[in-house]
């Protein structure tokens, strides 16, 4: 993604209409800490209403009221599956996944995985 070189060969994104989107390792960090789960979900909306967004975060396991913590006490899986969600906003086309369940569990991994699929692939 333009972040290193390679050491040898190439490799570009080939094809009509394609909108990437890139999670990296260390994509939490990004968070800002002083804002709430309800608020960055927000700031990453293109448009959706809340209800729709409440009903996202829900299956990230973002439930009640916990929408309203602040992103300093989430722990670290809590910050990625959010990052997740911010990503799942938008419309890209091909995610490009750097190491994205560094910090979830087993069982939420593959729940990602099926969320993602289901977003690419609707219908499959």
């Amino acid at each position: 993604m333009g972040k290193e070189d390679p050491d040898e060969g190439s490799a570009k994104i080939v094809g009509a209409n394609v909108e990437m989107s890139y999670f990296e390792q260390n994509q939490a960090d990004a968070l800002d800490l002083d804002k709430t789960v309800i608020q960055i979900i927000q700031g990453a909306s293109e448009g959706q209403s809340y209800n729709e967004l409440r009903a996202l975060l829900g299956q990230f396991l973002f439930k009640g009221d916990d929408v309203e913590k602040k992103v300093e006490y989430l722990s670290g899986g809590e910050k990625a599956r959010l990052s997740l969600c911010c990503m799942m906003l938008r419309s890209a086309n091909l995610l490009i996944l750097d190491e994205p369940t560094n910090h979830l569990g087993k069982i939420l991994t593959v729940k990602v995985y099926v969320k993602c699929d289901k977003v690419v692939a609707p219908g499959r």
